[in-house]
């Protein structure tokens, strides 16, 4: 099993999540990864035991297209591949055959429809019909 580790503070460094994931390697012995927010605040990392990709494509932390969007995951996402499916459908493309890459896939599918409920957000960024998964089993 993965293992995960982060920080988020003003002054977050990067030294404390090294040590973290140093100290998690043996629950991740397959790759390592630490992503640090340009400008500070937010780090992740990440023991990796490849089991759904073993390949280079799975690396974690991971980020979406847009590389606005990270993720560190432990876990599986049973009865990912219909949902993939779908999200390939209404037009994702993945670079890799984790699920973690679904995690992502499907929240950048539902998030602007999430922020338009959001009061405070100005309507004129929300579209009149949002992108979602109407009759989805799955979201």
């Amino acid at each position: 099993m993965c293992g995960i580790a982060g920080y988020v503070s003003r002054s977050a460094s990067r030294k404390p999540v090294e040590r973290m994931v140093e100290a998690m390697h043996h629950r991740g012995p397959d790759d390592r990864g630490i992503w640090e927010r340009s400008g500070g605040g937010a780090i992740l990392g990440n023991c990796r035991l490849s089991i759904m990709d073993p390949s280079e494509a799975g690396h974690m932390p991971m980020s979406d297209p847009s590389g606005h969007v990270h993720i560190t995951y432990n876990g599986e996402l049973y009865g990912y591949l219909p949902l993939r499916e779908e999200l390939e459908r209404a037009g994702h493309a993945f670079r890799s055959h984790t699920d973690t890459e679904v995690v992502l896939a499907a929240y950048s599918s539902i998030k602007s429809a999430v922020s338009c409920l959001i009061p405070e957000t100005p309507k004129e960024n929300c579209e009149s019909e949002p992108r979602t998964f109407k009759g989805s089993k799955y979201l």
